[in-house]
């Protein structure tokens, strides 16, 4: 076993004893977007089951202003779409969803949608991503809730533990943020 994993398996260990068994995240993480204040918008109808403690940060019209997405933790690049360009307000819609999925370690990952490449930079599975490092652009894609008939923007954030990765189930982690 590698020193890594070794470190890996103590810190949620500790993490664990500390903090609860699948309630917390091991590892801190940074905000992805860097904006001078954040807003969490609350009630996700998505946000439900394995998605329950599920983030959507608040930020300006992405075909407007695009913002850089920063790496929240190191980690490899194991799955994701990043072609879709639509997006609707009926649960349809999600199938056009923007996501990548990039794993910590061999129990915690993270996702974040609503998502496209940076025009500089394509992603590729196996990718190797450092903390704070940019690595995507927000977008407008998949199934995006509104208010007064404005896209509620947003870029989601996802911690989760595997319970079985073979067959794709997971537990959504409550994220520890760095300050």
């Amino acid at each position: 076993m590698s020193e890594f994993k070794k470190v890996s398996r103590n810190l949620r260990n500790i993490s664990e004893a500390v903090f609860g068994a699948s309630i917390y995240s091991c590892y801190r993480y940074i905000l992805p977007v860097d904006l001078p204040d954040y807003y969490f918008f609350p009630n996700s109808p998505e946000h439900k089951g394995s998605f329950e403690h599920a983030v959507d940060i608040a930020i300006p019209n992405p075909r407007q202003n695009p913002l850089t997405i920063y790496a929240p933790q190191s980690g490899i690049v194991r799955s994701g779409i990043l072609s879709n360009t639509k997006w609707g307000t009926n649960p349809a819609d999600k199938k056009y969803l923007n996501w990548i999925n990039i794993e910590v370690d061999e129990n915690e990952f993270y996702e974040i949608a609503h998502i496209t490449s940076l025009p500089d930079k394509i992603l590729n599975v196996g990718d190797r991503v450092a903390i704070g490092e940019p690595i995507l652009q927000t977008a407008l894609n998949g199934r995006v809730t509104t208010t007064n008939d404005v896209p509620d923007f947003h870029v989601h954030v996802l911690v989760g533990k595997w319970l079985d990765k073979e067959k794709g189930k997971f537990t959504s982690l409550k994220i520890r943020w760095k300050r």
